[in-house]
C-alpha cells in the first residue's frame, strides 16, 4: 500500500483512508514517472522535450570517465537497443555492485531541490555528518546540479552529481 501523507487531521474512517490512499497512489506514481527515464518524453527546458527510451528491465553495460568531467554510461533497452547517456560537469560519482548482466529497475534524474543531505552522505561516503552533507547540498543547489540515480533489479547501482545530460543512440554498435 502506498504511504499516506496526511498531516494535522483527525483520524480517518476506513472509507476516507481508502479514497485518500487511492488518490495518493495515483499522484505519487505520476510524480515518480515525471522523474524517471522509463518515461518516453521528458522536458529538457521550457521549450524543448527529449524522447527517452524505456530502460526498465534494460541493461547497464558500463561507464567511461572522460578527462573533461564527463561520464558516459552505456545502456541497453530490454529489446537490446544500445544508448550512451552522457553526463557533463560531473562533480561526484558513486557506482557499486557492478556485476555481469546488470539489470536496470529505473534511472531517476532529480533536481537540486529534490536532493537531500542523505543523498550527499551516500554520494560522498560521509558517516552521518549532517553539517558537511548540508554544506554539500547547499553547494549543489547553488550550482543547480542534478542527481542521477541508477536503481538495479540486479547488479550495479549508483549516484552521479552532474550539470547536464544528453542521450544518444549508438547506431554503429549492437548488443552481443
Amino acid at each position: 500500500m502506498d504511504t499516506l501523507h496526511l498531516r494535522n487531521r483527525r483520524p480517518l474512517s476506513w472509507e476516507e483512508a481508502r479514497v485518500a490512499t487511492a488518490a495518493s497512489a495515483v499522484s505519487e506514481r505520476e510524480a515518480e514517472q515525471q522523474k524517471t527515464f522509463v518515461k518516453s518524453r521528458v522536458q529538457v527546458d521550457e521549450e524543448n522535450t527529449m524522447d527517452i527510451p524505456n530502460f526498465h528491465d534494460g541493461f547497464f553495460d558500463g561507464f567511461r570517465i572522460k578527462p573533461d568531467k564527463a561520464v558516459h554510461l552505456f545502456l541497453r533497452t530490454s529489446d537490446q537497443t544500445v544508448y550512451t547517456l552522457i553526463l557533463s560537469g560531473v562533480r561526484a560519482m558513486k557506482i557499486s555492485g557492478v556485476m555481469k548482466g546488470n539489470i536496470i529497475l529505473d534511472i531517476v534524474a532529480r533536481t537540486a531541490e529534490e536532493m537531500s543531505p542523505a543523498d550527499m552522505e551516500e554520494l560522498y561516503g560521509l558517516a552521518k555528518n549532517v553539517a558537511q552533507a548540508s554544506a554539500l547540498l547547499v553547494s549543489a543547489r547553488e550550482q543547480h546540479l542534478q542527481l542521477l540515480e541508477l536503481n538495479p533489479s540486479y547488479g550495479a547501482e549508483g549516484l552521479i552529481l552532474f550539470e547536464k545530460w544528453e542521450i544518444a543512440p549508438n547506431a554503429s554498435q549492437s548488443a552481443e
